[in-house]
């Protein structure tokens, strides 16, 4: 495992090394380096992004930890798993939050052209939405007391099994526009209800 500040090439190193490792192959190269894992071929599909505020170092440590220390399959058989663990290269590397002067988060908008470093992210989604969808952050304001966001409109609970499985908190939001551009809204609008941020 790598020390708890690796530079964004060397996390990717050590994540495409653990990845081939367990025998998964196929990967989509971002123009920054990143890799998004494709690990199955058939069934749903959950989605996981971490790493898009480049200060928010838990997620990506999280991911690489759960793909290098576990030796089961990271899914079931009969899903599929669409993984990008960090997103924000200059972000990440100078433990600031934008790209570019740019907040990731704010960057999937459909009316106006997104980064080159999103692009290929909502081509993917576009073709194929996900059946559910994880986006971690963290929260300078609250440290060490996780929660998840929830939108009451949704009538699955996935939120609520989450945070009661995580022992966190839940906070309600119902103004999409608050969150206009962020990855989740984004995938709501194609039509993937189950996300949880």
């Amino acid at each position: 495992m790598l020390d708890t500040s690796p530079t964004f090439r060397e996390y990717y190193q050590h994540f495409e090394e653990q990845m081939r490792r367990r025998g998964y192959t196929a990967f989509t190269r971002l123009l920054n380096g990143a890799l998004i894992a494709h690990v199955g071929a058939d069934g749903p599909c959950l989605a996981i992004i971490a790493g898009v505020h480049g200060d928010e170092r838990s997620g990506p440590l999280a991911l690489l930890e759960w793909v290098s220390s576990h030796n089961d399959p990271l899914i079931p058989p009969s899903q599929r798993l669409w993984l990008l663990p960090l997103l924000n290269d200059e972000g990440w590397d100078a433990n600031r939050r934008e790209w570019r002067g740019l907040d990731l988060n704010r960057s999937f908008l459909s009316r106006e052209k997104p980064p080159e470093l999103v692009q290929p992210i909502m081509d993917e989604w576009h073709a194929q939405p996900p059946d559910m969808f994880l986006d971690m952050h963290e929260d300078s304001d609250n440290p060490g007391r996780p929660y998840v966001f929830r939108y009451p409109g949704d009538e699955h609970g996935l939120a609520e099994r989450l945070a009661a499985h995580l022992g966190a908190g839940l906070v309600d939001w119902t103004d999409f526009d608050e969150w206009e551009g962020s990855d989740e809204v984004y995938l709501r609008r194609l039509g993937c209800t189950r996300c949880v941020t």
